[in-house]
């Protein structure tokens, strides 16, 4: 698995047929429940961008 961080700039998400089923945006404050960063790429970037809003760091 390959997982990274990327900046949006505009327009909608379009998943790739075949890909993945759904994608959405959120809020930091608003986020679904996550997968544990301790066991899942997915969870530790999400992780690791929170603290980053959280600390002002974007």
């Amino acid at each position: 698995m390959l997982g990274f961080h990327a900046d949006y700039k505009s327009g909608e998400i379009v998943p790739e047929p075949g890909e993945i089923e759904e994608a959405n945006f959120y809020d930091v404050d608003d986020l679904p429940t996550v997968p544990s960063a301790e066991n899942s790429v997915a969870g530790e970037l999400i992780k690791m961008y929170v603290e980053q809003v959280r600390n002002g760091d974007i």
